[in-house]
């Protein structure tokens, strides 16, 4: 029996929907850190987000941000990803930093360059923030796991793919494709929305770092208001 043709086919991230999940997973971690230790979170809240400590919290949130799209890149290393197709950028005026592959890479790559961060810099530090009693670990690691919502999203909607398809992200931040000869187009799955097939992918030549003119407008906006909160 002749295959079919293999084609990218196209899903986007349900931005709504993924802002949704991610304020439900934060208000879990708050309710299971609350069953867990409550008198802690309390005093991580109230430690952190002091107004003398606001700048700081401020730095450490947009490091622990960038932290997690190294991870992503490792996961893409370690699994045969190429240094050069991997690309960084921050575009804040749509609430996102990222990490793009901008090559087809096997399912198996994808699915662990997924998971690196919510685990290493998520559950695990998340835990550890108990045994060491470090309210900013704490804190940052709520942060992280409730900004998993696309990466959640993402991972189960592959764990459904066979194992042969390959990935690969393109020029949209929010947007990626599945390269297969299976038909996909009337596939379903929580958080994504079906784009369309195309038989190539058009990719433009990135820096290796790239951040949005908004994104420099907002951080120093933010980076004034923690000043401001500080000298007040």
């Amino acid at each position: 029996m002749k295959k079919n043709k293999k084609r990218y086919y196209i899903f986007s991230l349900d931005l709504k929907l993924l802002n949704i999940f991610s304020f439900l997973i934060l208000f879990l971690m708050i309710g299971l850190t609350i069953l867990i230790d409550k008198e802690f979170l309390i005093s991580s809240i109230n430690y952190t987000f002091m107004l003398d400590r606001l700048l700081i919290m401020f730095i450490l949130v947009i490091g622990y941000f960038m932290m997690h799209e190294v991870l992503h890149s490792l996961g893409y290393y370690i699994y045969g990803a190429k240094y050069d197709k991997v690309v960084y950028g921050i575009e804040l005026e749509k609430g996102i930093f990222y990490c793009l592959c901008k090559d087809n890479v096997r399912r198996k790559n994808i699915m662990n360059s997924l998971m690196f961060p919510l685990f290493y810099i998520g559950i695990l530090t998340y835990i550890i923030s108990f045994m060491i009693d470090s309210s900013y670990l704490l804190i940052l690691s709520i942060f992280n796991i409730s900004g998993c919502a696309g990466d959640i999203f993402t991972f189960l909607f592959m764990l459904r793919l066979d194992r042969d398809i390959e990935f690969s992200e393109f020029d949209d931040t929010t947007s990626f494709s599945i390269y297969t000869n299976k038909d996909l187009s009337n596939y379903k799955s929580l958080g994504l929305n079906y784009v369309g097939v195309v038989d190539e992918i058009k990719r433009e030549e990135y820096t290796k770092i790239r951040v949005s003119k908004w994104s420099y407008v907002i951080l120093l906006i933010i980076f004034l208001i923690c000043i401001v909160s500080i000298f007040r």
